[in-house]
């Protein structure tokens, strides 16, 4: 059984209690790259955060760990640096002042277009959605598997 303690939250493989994965090279005392959500972060008491895999202007990516299935998924979190951003070594996103009307617009597409492509489910062409999460004052996917988008 996995435990997810000893997860490397770089490439979710089980590491025991060694600090650098054999696997990936990663070390457990790297820090996440600011403002994006710390890694162990745990997410609707059901997915923990590890390392981000990438960001853009839209929001950012990162792998992850079901605790209920004990399976990686990829977790796209809604955070637009135009308008918004989260203060060190917190969870919770702020809104920039005079932007709200836009970021809770914008918010709203990008969670209509992830649900569009939940009922489009199975099809081979599209990555798989696995849950959304609405937390820390924004929006997350979580899509089945490993991949980074």
């Amino acid at each position: 059984m996995i435990n997810s303690d000893n997860l490397c939250m770089s490439c979710m493989k089980d590491i025991g209690n060694l600090k650098t994965c054999p696997h990936c090279g990663f070390h457990s005392d790297t820090p996440q790259i600011e403002p994006y959500l710390p890694i162990r972060t745990v997410l609707g008491n059901r997915y923990l955060v590890g390392k981000l895999l990438s960001y853009n202007g839209d929001g950012a990516t990162y792998i992850a760990w079901d605790i209920n299935e004990k399976k990686p998924v990829t977790i796209r979190e809604y955070l637009p640096d135009a308008l918004c951003t989260r203060r060190i070594g917190e969870k919770e996103v702020t809104v920039m002042s005079g932007c709200e009307m836009a970021y809770t617009e914008c918010m709203s597409d990008f969670v209509e277009l992830w649900r569009k492509l939940t009922r489009m489910s199975g099809l081979s062409a599209l990555v798989n959605v696995y849950d959304v999460l609405e937390e820390n004052g924004t929006e997350l996917i979580v899509l089945a598997g490993f991949m980074c988008i």
